[in-house]
């Protein structure tokens, strides 16, 4: 071959190169998962008082004693939850005897039905520090939806002796119709409306 060809002739390495396909754009980065806070309920802090009417005549109060939950706080709304459960055998309401007939299936049937519980569907919020929560309340074996409002009522930031914790609360109302539970209704013994107040405090895990 001519020097002058030769020099022309693109090198062999050179022609492989060119034959090469392009490289792919690197992947990219997955988006970082939303920050999540988790609590987790303390029942020895926590209030879960209801209030009938009694007769027509009063306004009676009990409460139940032991309860646990968690809530988990995403900073989408959407991706936050909450669950709840209370153990019926724990009504409280002053009077041994009384306890016993409200476990009985004149009412909780908590032999039958030991738990009642929450699951919320979804989350969104509801201005500051407030959120609007739907989900299913499932009370004497029976599930009926339910729609609360929460509210954040404080915030500790953690030490060397324990966790943060952080105070929410919500009241609602539901009928014990609904969930089968109409003893004392249709003589007016007891009121069907039962209003609730529950009030958590919660150590972040």
């Amino acid at each position: 071959m001519n020097r002058a060809l030769a020099l022309l002739a693109p090198p062999v390495a050179l022609l492989a190169l060119l034959a090469l396909p392009a490289a792919a754009p690197p992947a990219a980065a997955p988006a970082p998962a939303p920050a999540l806070e988790t609590w987790a309920v303390d029942a020895g802090h926590s209030s879960l008082v209801f209030k009938v009417q009694h007769m027509g005549v009063s306004n009676f109060y009990g409460r139940f004693n032991e309860l646990s939950g968690r809530i988990a706080l995403a900073e989408q709304a959407a991706q936050s939850s909450v669950s709840f459960t209370v153990q019926a055998g724990s009504v409280d309401t002053n009077s041994g005897k009384r306890d016993q007939h409200l476990m009985s299936p004149d009412f909780f049937s908590a032999k039958e039905f030991p738990t009642i519980e929450f699951k919320s569907a979804s989350v969104k919020p509801a201005g500051d520090k407030a959120w609007d929560v739907a989900g299913t309340l499932t009370l004497h074996g029976v599930s009926r939806d339910l729609a609360v409002q929460v509210h954040e009522t404080g915030r500790l930031a953690a030490d060397d002796r324990r966790p943060a914790l952080a105070g929410f609360e919500t009241r609602f109302t539901i009928k014990r119709s609904d969930f089968g539970m109409d003893y004392g209704v249709e003589n007016g013994a007891l009121g069907d409306e039962v209003e609730v107040v529950l009030a958590i405090e919660a150590r972040q895990e």
